[in-house]
């Protein structure tokens, strides 16, 4: 399918729009898992949930000093792989673990397939 640029542009902008969605749920989820008592391993997942959404919309908005220090962020295949990393954590939780899952795969297929497409849109 051949796409004008224009089109591509606006492909890399929902992407980025979904990520940021996909980030701000895992922060939240996050949130809730530190609410009451946790045991340990949700104790340290609420955390991770919580540093990998802030990481991810760093890396959706892209602050260039973050991205320095972070940089296979900056291309969509490291990205995708981050958001897989990220879903498969969330492996052996409750009921929403899956959602977890669900968020962190929902940007792999638009990030994979847009770094094959397209990338030179994605990094500008």
């Amino acid at each position: 399918m051949v796409c004008s640029h224009r089109c591509e542009k606006k492909f890399g902008i929902a992407v980025r729009i979904i990520g940021c969605l996909c980030a701000v749920s895992l922060i939240i989820i996050g949130a809730v898992g530190l609410v009451g008592a946790p045991q340990i391993r949700q104790l340290v997942d609420s955390l991770f949930f919580i540093l990998f959404g802030a990481l991810f919309i760093a890396a959706e908005i892209r602050i260039s000093m973050f991205l320095h220090y972070f940089s296979f962020l900056k291309t969509p295949l490291g990205l995708g792989f981050t958001y897989v990393f990220v879903g498969l954590r969330a492996f052996g939780w409750p009921w929403w673990g899956y959602i977890v899952m669900i968020l962190a795969f929902a940007p792999v297929r638009y990030n994979m397939e847009y770094d094959f497409y397209s990338p030179s849109v994605f990094l500008g």
